[in-house]
């Protein structure tokens, strides 16, 4: 790893309260590099082929020391901590995104009538619209619709198209429903875990 680079990634882990040593165990020399996450974040396991190990804290965040050995340099120690750091900084974003489409949402049913609610469908963009230079392209949408129709209201004869729709645009977002399970990982997981505490 460069100097320079060697630097930059220190500087970027220092509001963490990093330190690195180098110590002998063995009969080996190791680099030992201790990290101080936020108490509530999950630590991610560094691979078995990485060379590098971990010992976070007692409760998953807070201190945690990764070392491995001199030969392989502090750089796998340095992927290993971006992997947490990115990680826990996803889960927040996702976190406090679904904060805000709940109140969106809440706000949503306070206002709008039963039929309208039941029309309710959750659109997803996830194209980034092409740059031209000469004109404007509007993206493609793929739509994914979840039906919300509650059990009393099957059944019934359908609403006609033209009458009004509410439709919730929830921009680079992923939804995972009960159809959805393949796609459900561990943020989702953490995503729900988080949400006992809103």
């Amino acid at each position: 790893m460069a100097v320079d680079e060697f630097q930059d990634r220190m500087m970027k882990y220092i509001k963490y309260g990093l330190t690195i040593k180098t110590t002998t165990a063995d009969g080996k020399e190791y680099n030992l590099v201790g990290i101080n996450y936020k108490p509530s974040w999950d630590v991610v396991e560094p691979s078995k082929d990485s060379g590098v190990f971990c010992m976070p804290g007692k409760n998953g965040g807070g201190m945690c020391y990764y070392f491995s050995e001199t030969k392989n340099g502090v750089g796998c120690i340095f992927d290993s901590i971006e992997e947490t750091i990115h990680y826990n900084e996803d889960v927040e974003k996702k976190v406090n995104l679904l904060r805000a489409k709940i109140g969106e949402l809440q706000e949503l049913f306070a206002n709008e009538s039963y039929e309208d609610l039941t029309m309710l469908r959750f659109v997803i963009d996830k194209e980034k619209p092409k740059k031209h230079k000469t004109k404007k392209q509007q993206p493609e949408k793929k739509v994914e619709e979840h039906n919300t129709e509650p059990e009393s209201v099957k059944g019934e004869e359908p609403i006609d198209s033209n009458d009004a729709e509410v439709v919730v645009n929830m921009e680079d977002t992923h939804v995972v429903t009960g159809n959805n399970k393949e796609e459900a990982n561990e943020i989702d997981t953490k995503i729900a875990r988080s949400l006992g505490k809103i």
